[in-house]
């Protein structure tokens, strides 16, 4: 495939981007900075990235906030303010366009995720079939899936 942007050229567009998720991100900023027109820029920077530089700021913000979200400690509106947002009103709305779930149920689904009962259990048969000790509360109390012997 010809054109797009030169290896050098996405590495110093993409970290400037992450580094700036929280702000707006100027168009003459990006073709500045690799010496480009914006015609061109834009272009070639939807031919290397297959999205046009607004959307791949957005798309980056969104993945950010998937992250912050995982993080048990942080409430939604800190996660919003911390990827750019003024706030919980216009993070919820494009979070939930951009992922199919409002923040809130994002962050309450790794929630639950994280400490289901039903996962636990399922790990721990998954670690016993893998031929893991079962933990001690196994070994004190057995059931017949965890006997040794015949």
């Amino acid at each position: 495939m010809r054109g797009g942007l030169a290896g050098w050229q996405q590495r110093i567009v993409s970290t400037y981007i992450d580094e700036h998720l929280a702000e707006q991100v100027p168009l003459a900023r990006l073709t500045q900075l690799v010496g480009l027109s914006p015609y061109y820029f834009c272009r070639a920077f939807k031919q290397s990235f297959g999205l046009p530089p607004r959307r791949y700021h957005s798309s980056r913000r969104m993945e950010e906030a998937k992250i912050l979200l995982a993080k048990p400690e942080l409430s939604v509106t800190e996660v919003g303010l911390a990827v750019g947002f003024s706030g919980t009103s216009p993070f919820t709305p494009a979070f939930h366009k951009a992922t199919g779930l409002t923040p809130s149920a994002y962050h309450r689904s790794l929630r639950l995720r994280r400490y289901s009962p039903r996962r636990a259990r399922e790990r721990r048969k998954s670690n016993t079939a893998m031929g893991a000790t079962p933990d001690l509360d196994c070994l004190c109390h057995p059931r017949p899936e965890h006997r040794i012997g015949p």
